[in-house]
């Protein structure tokens, strides 16, 4: 195994972790689509987490919103593998296409390259077939046009022509990954809007979901004030 992957893995490492049952990752699931980037964020300001990938990976299409549990996938440049080594990676990002259940998240750590797309469009078909939740790449994407007509969710940092082969490979995915500046492991949830993209250790779902629910529900409170006449720093006040 690659040197890099190793230290990713160690430091990766997390404590009390937990599986969960198919049901209850259901219903967090459900619960996350009817909050915003921002109250979870808000949520985990209050934990001192920090949770929000930087805001350089923006939704290809506005108005799409996605919320799940992500599946990691590695990926480095080319450069960084020793020739002899190529043809054990071929096919580690098609199996995560294949294979990924309907409804997760994939995120892709591309090792900083923004200068060849990680995804394409017949990727994001496949994808959408399959009903995976959406994609989210510290990279690049391509084939804008056919990504937006078919509504398939991706997140990126840019958009270019080149594909990725011969460009990065894929060594490995279900491991830890840093996406957006974020640690990332397999099986944590995300939710990602307009603002941006909000990451939710899996370890830490059900009391953060319970306080941003709760922010939430002052942020609604504040509106109903507001509305009814009264000024902002009243409102504040009073849901503070």
């Amino acid at each position: 195994m690659l040197i890099q992957n190793i230290i990713v893995k160690i430091l990766g490492r997390r404590k009390g972790i937990r599986l969960m049952k198919t049901k209850e990752i259901e219903e967090y699931i459900s619960r996350l689509k009817n909050l915003s980037s921002c109250v979870i964020s808000d949520a985990m300001d209050k934990l001192g987490l920090k949770s929000v990938m930087n805001s350089s990976i923006r939704p290809i299409k506005s108005g799409i919103t996605i919320a799940g549990q992500v599946v990691t996938v590695k990926s480095i440049k080319k450069e960084k593998i020793i020739e002899s080594d190529y043809s054990k990676y071929t096919n580690i990002l098609n199996e995560v296409t294949d294979g990924t259940e309907p409804g997760k998240i994939i995120i892709i750590d591309a090792d900083g390259d923004t200068e060849c797309a990680s995804w394409g469009g017949n990727r994001s078909l496949a994808a959408k077939l399959r009903k995976i939740g959406g994609v989210i790449i510290d990279g690049a994407a391509r084939d804008y046009k056919e990504i937006t007509e078919m509504d398939f969710p991706v997140f990126c940092k840019n958009t270019i022509p080149p594909k990725s082969k011969d460009r990065l490979i894929t060594i490995d995915y279900n491991i830890p990954v840093v996406c957006g500046g974020i640690l990332i492991h397999p099986g944590d949830f995300v939710i990602g809007d307009d603002d941006g993209i909000a990451v939710i250790p899996a370890n830490r779902i059900s009391d953060i979901l319970e306080l941003a629910e709760d922010i939430e529900n002052k942020e609604r409170k504040i509106v109903e004030y507001l509305m009814a006449g009264h000024k902002f720093s009243e409102a504040v006040e009073k849901f503070k």
